[in-house]
């Protein structure tokens, strides 16, 4: 929900009443109460809406005005980003649609292991870890709304480099 803001001039004989109706929309508009000056809103589904707020004074005069708003709840979408292997930077770039920042974090299960980001608030930056260790990296975005979504993969970052024994048992081939 969210609050609608007005100012009432009324310099007669005072406010009466006050009632908010909807006037615009596909689907429906909920009042906390359409009978106060500021009541919160919301709507049922995603859309633009008119709602009215019809005023009369203890004269009987109505005034009355509308407002129009987008009613959206939907963050900003990510694309699956897939696991990696890596073993020195590399640049890892999100596709989003809608979103106006981004931020980069991560997590391990590990108690030492840092990932250095390059910028870790853009769609694409560059990413290296400075422990061998398996992290969880997360991209958070937001659209001009405010609303969020996240997208993560793993990364398993390995700088070590197999080890090989041989059975020097073998003896002599023929």
């Amino acid at each position: 929900t969210t609050t609608v803001n007005t100012t009432i001039n009324e310099t007669g004989s005072g406010v009466n009443t006050y009632q908010w109706t909807q006037v615009g929309g596909s689907n429906e508009v909920e009042f906390t109460d359409p009978n106060i000056q500021n009541p919160d809103v919301s709507a049922t589904t995603e859309g633009t809406y008119t709602i009215q707020l019809e005023v009369t004074d203890n004269a009987g005069n109505i005034g009355s005005n509308t407002v129009d708003f987008t009613w959206d709840t939907t963050g900003p979408s990510i694309a699956t980003m897939t696991d990696r292997y890596e073993k020195a930077e590399f640049t890892q770039t999100a596709s989003t649609t809608e979103a106006v920042s981004w931020n980069w974090s991560f997590a391990t299960t590990t108690t030492s292991g840092n990932v250095t980001f390059g910028n870790d608030t853009a769609s694409s930056t560059t990413i290296s870890a400075d422990t061998d260790a398996v992290y969880t990296i997360t991209l958070t975005v937001e659209d001009d709304v405010g609303n969020q979504s996240s997208e993560s993969f793993d990364l398993t970052w390995d700088t070590t480099a197999p080890s090989i024994n041989i059975d020097s048992s073998l003896g002599t081939i023929d």
